[in-house]
């Protein structure tokens, strides 16, 4: 229940940024290319304020220089265009479907699927939620870490995909 209070107070106050990478992602990713200063005030601020306790500035630092040195984070925001109707040609962010999260509609996944939920996850989704999506075989809830988990909570993370792995994971024995 405080999970998706958190999600909802994050999309009432701190969603923009969806809308703006999902509506306009190649003016977003050219003005944060073109400025240091730009990309690290965009990416540290979420670094801050995304995180379960204070993140270290060495890492919120390693991480924006990777990105500027590779210039691959204007990539990273394409995703966003998915929310959107799903009959939309192109695909543009709708604030109605940031603000609903009903209109999505997306296929079932038959593959098999894991999920690790990270306490302060910004957008948390319910077990019940991503079973309904995909054939989920493994499932993990963290006390600590937040949307970067693989940063925070590395160890945990990391036991969550061997775990995975090996349920999902089935060995062709006639290739013995």
């Amino acid at each position: 229940k405080k999970a998706l209070q958190r999600a909802l107070e994050q999309i009432d106050t701190a969603s923009g940024f969806m809308l703006q990478q999902g509506q306009r992602p190649a003016t977003v990713g050219l003005a944060l290319s073109a400025s240091p200063l730009a990309l690290l005030s965009w990416i540290g601020e979420k670094f801050l304020a995304w995180t379960d306790g204070d993140f270290p500035l060495d890492k919120i630092l390693e991480s924006v220089t990777l990105y500027w040195m590779t210039d691959t984070f204007p990539r990273t925001m394409y995703h966003n265009r998915g929310l959107a109707n799903a009959h939309d040609k192109p695909k543009i962010a709708r604030t109605s479907v940031v603000c609903k999260m009903t209109a999505l509609q997306l296929p079932y996944v038959e593959k098999p699927c894991g999920y690790s939920l990270f306490a302060k996850e910004i957008f948390p989704v319910p077990k019940t939620w991503a079973e309904l999506s995909c054939r989920l075989v493994s499932f993990n809830q963290h006390a600590q870490g937040g949307h970067f988990a693989a940063m925070e909570n590395p160890r945990a993370l990391l036991a969550d995909v061997e775990a995975y792995i090996k349920k999902a994971w089935t060995a062709d024995d006639s290739a013995k």
